[in-house]
């Protein structure tokens, strides 16, 4: 779960997914409290393509990046893919 919080506004997002093959279908929900306003509630629902690293690399080389993947990542558990154009 990710949260924000600023002055008039407060944001939450929890995700679940259902992974099929190689698609993961993500559902963000979202609830949304702003100063003076009812509490929303969001659900945005996405499609996403999984990949091998050594296929991401490939497709990346492919569109003429310099690709790099650093296993020790941004998130606990999750490695960073780097691709800088040549």
């Amino acid at each position: 779960m990710e949260t924000y919080e600023g002055k008039n506004i407060k944001i939450s997002r929890q995700a679940d997914s259902v992974v099929k093959r190689s698609i993961a279908n993500v559902n963000l929900h979202y609830l949304i409290s702003e100063k003076g306003k009812k509490v929303k509630y969001v659900v945005h629902g996405i499609k996403l393509n999984m990949f091998t690293p050594e296929k991401y690399l490939f497709y990346m080389k492919k569109a003429d990046l310099d690709a790099h993947f650093l296993k020790k990542g941004l998130m606990k558990g999750r490695g960073l893919y780097i691709g800088v154009k040549n």
